[in-house]
């Protein structure tokens, strides 16, 4: 009888021993998981001039599930007057990009186009500078651009007429309404496009589809439109002829 109690007693405390060890060995794993963790901070030292001042600015990213208006990832003014935010520990590489708190005022480049996201790894730099250079929802300031000007159209044109720009800008779509003309009040079209991201732009005018796009006074096709190289700020453009309008 003795040795079973003596044996009861045994298992009692390993399994007490045991348990304790567990513990203490989560808590040395917790330890060194922590000490192999580097601190992240991200700053950003420029804003577009158009920023409102009271807007927020957000960091989203793969440290928070891309939220574009996390409420702990704002960034707030140290010191210095400098906007930053402290990421939490960790290792790897992030990837992120800044709103002002929902994806339609994502950050852009100079002309409104989408930027790649920013990235950096845990280790390299406890600071990481960086800045914005433009909103999608403000204009687009210091953005190398021309003006296309429509200072004619058939006769026969729809008064109600909305008039689109297709180009290799924008995937030849003949209707997308990012790339509409503006009717101004002298009664001409005009529309503003950046002279980045590709070194010779190509397009055509068409009436939203290419069953109604620009054609020749005869009804033949017209060769694309390019403009290359230097130009001058303003271009303008005679429609001759319209594809679903011309008289066969």
């Amino acid at each position: 009888m003795l040795n079973f109690e003596l044996f009861f007693l045994f298992v009692w405390n390993l399994k007490f021993v045991m348990k304790r060890l567990a513990t203490y060995s989560s808590s040395l794993l917790l330890l060194f998981l922590l000490a192999g963790c580097y601190d992240m901070t991200i700053q950003v030292v420029k804003l577009p001039g158009n920023t409102p001042p009271s807007d927020p600015i957000y960091i989203s990213g793969n440290f928070n599930n891309w939220d574009p208006g996390d409420p702990s990832y704002i960034l707030r003014r140290n010191k210095d007057s400098v906007l930053e935010v402290s990421l939490p520990k960790g290792v790897g590489e992030i990837e992120y990009k800044f709103t002002r708190g929902d994806w339609s005022t994502v950050e852009k480049d100079p002309c409104g186009f989408e930027v790649t996201n920013h990235s950096a790894i845990y280790g390299r730099q406890k600071v990481l500078k960086d800045s914005v250079r433009s909103w999608n929802d403000l204009p687009k300031p210091g953005c190398p651009s021309v003006i296309l000007i429509i200072d004619s159209l058939p006769q026969n044109t729809p008064p109600n007429a909305v008039i689109y720009l297709a180009s290799n800008f924008n995937n030849w779509d003949p209707g997308s309404r990012y790339w509409m003309f503006s009717k101004g009040p002298d009664g001409k079209y005009y529309i503003e496009v950046p002279l980045v991201k590709v070194n010779e732009m190509e397009f055509k005018i068409t009436r939203g589809g290419w069953g109604r796009v620009e054609c020749r006074s005869n009804g033949e096709d017209i060769d694309n439109r390019v403009i290359a190289g230097h130009v001058d700020r303003e271009i303008r453009i005679s429609v001759e002829a319209w594809k679903d309008k011309y008289d066969w």
